[in-house]
């Protein structure tokens, strides 16, 4: 009888070819819908020339001089939240990029943050800052003032927890948190990505992976380090990437529950020797007696899926490690395109000023933002904290965003 019923699951629902050629198929699993996509695409291959509206920073701007920008958000009016991890500061930019006011500053105290992960703006319009240690959310007005608490759940056993990630999914919060709780002679760290209401009460756990180390052998892996990618829409679905060495897209619907896998046929790109060794984690511990670098190592090839952005059509936009590194001449990135059904119609190379190499490349709505030099900043960064290293980018340019529209429509690419 269970042969029976795993082999009605595995049934296949082939769809009929649309009018652009797509020759993929849908496949039913235990009750959840599967594409299985090939690896082209149904409509072939576009450029996008995205227009420059503003730039702020670098060598040529001397009003404005950012630390480390690490993320950005927009809010209904346009406005533009630039999220400094190093200064521990939000600027602020009108729609077309003049500078507004810095919001934010270092502390304990309400609108005050330390080591800030990431931004967003919350459904009434507040400014959500997410505090990496001790973990918790900061909830600012766009003018700067306070906004009040957001409750977030408590690590379990009094654990201690962080806060690496959060974005917003319609009408409810994501949240990546990192829990540890030391036991004897090991260090067990729990991974999650928690659906939260506007409340912080949880909806739903999306992802979970718990991994036990042995204090006197300590190492780490980049697979075990790496959580999961994931984008939220403004429907409140969820898309999540799991496996770093699959190309498979989990979607979740509003209220948490999966309904729909993507998947595509994918070769994994091969890391060079040098790529292996910059993608090993870079972790270290202080103590009384120095600090201390653990054991550490990096895939041979790349992670399949490393960007995912959700657009207002219902379009899935993903960015693989071929998309990614593998671009040449005037493209930033090439985008692979899933329709809202999941299936993939197209690949469009972006054709921009800029690296994912060096650079931290961001989508919002209609806008595209690229982080020059971000990497550079954050090695830096990362040395100036670190009495054994010293900055290897004294020479590198300053950073500098750039915002485009996305608006015009992509052209055939022969």
């Amino acid at each position: 009888m269970k042969i029976a019923i795993m082999t009605l699951a595995l049934v296949s629902l082939t769809t009929p070819a649309l009018a652009g050629g797509w020759t993929g198929k849908e496949v039913t699993k235990d009750g959840v819908v599967h594409v299985m996509n090939p690896a082209v695409p149904s409509d072939g291959a576009a450029n996008l020339d995205p227009q420059e509206l503003w730039r702020a920073g670098g060598d040529e701007d001397e009003d404005v001089i950012f630390g480390v920008v690490r993320d950005i958000a927009v809010d209904d009016a346009g406005n533009v939240y630039l999220l400094d991890v190093q200064l521990n500061q939000v600027h602020v930019f009108s729609r077309d990029g003049e500078f507004l006011r810095d919001i934010g500053r270092e502390g304990e105290g309400p609108g005050e943050f330390r080591r800030p992960s990431a931004m967003f703006v919350m459904p009434d319009g507040k400014i959500a800052i997410v505090q990496m240690m001790p973990g918790k959310i900061i909830l600012m007005n766009p003018d700067g003032t306070p906004g009040g608490d957001y409750h977030t759940p408590d690590a379990p056993d009094g654990g201690m927890q962080m806060f690496f990630e959060a974005g917003r999914a319609g009408n409810s919060v994501l949240v990546g948190i990192n829990q540890f709780k030391r036991g004897e002679g090991s260090f067990t760290t729990t991974r999650s990505l928690h659906l939260l209401d506007n409340q912080g009460a949880s909806r739903a756990v999306l992802s979970s992976k718990t991994t036990q180390r042995d204090m006197a052998k300590m190492s780490f892996d980049e697979k075990d380090a790496r959580g999961p990618e994931w984008a939220a829409s403004a429907d409140g679905r969820v898309f999540l990437s799991e496996d770093f060495d699959a190309y498979a897209i989990k979607r979740y619907n509003a209220a948490g529950t999966l309904d729909r896998v993507i998947e595509r046929q994918y070769t994994h790109r091969t890391r060079s020797k040098q790529e292996v060794e910059d993608n090993k984690p870079q972790v270290r511990f202080r103590t009384s007696s120095g600090t201390h670098r653990p054991e550490s190592t990096a895939s041979a090839t790349d992670r399949d899926i490393l960007r995912m952005f959700a657009r207002e059509d219902g379009s899935l936009w993903v960015l693989s490690s071929h998309g990614a590194l593998d671009a040449s001449g005037k493209t930033l990135v090439t985008l692979d395109v899933f329709d809202p059904t999941g299936r993939f119609v197209r690949q469009t190379s972006v054709r921009a000023e800029g690296s994912f190499k060096d650079d931290g490349i961001l989508v919002d709505g209609d806008y595209l933002f690229v982080i020059r030099q971000l990497h550079s900043a954050e090695r830096a960064m990362n040395a100036a904290e670190d009495e054994e290293s010293a900055p290897d980018d004294e020479d590198a340019e300053p950073m500098s965003v750039v915002c485009y529209r996305l608006t015009p429509a992509p052209t055939a690419r022969k």
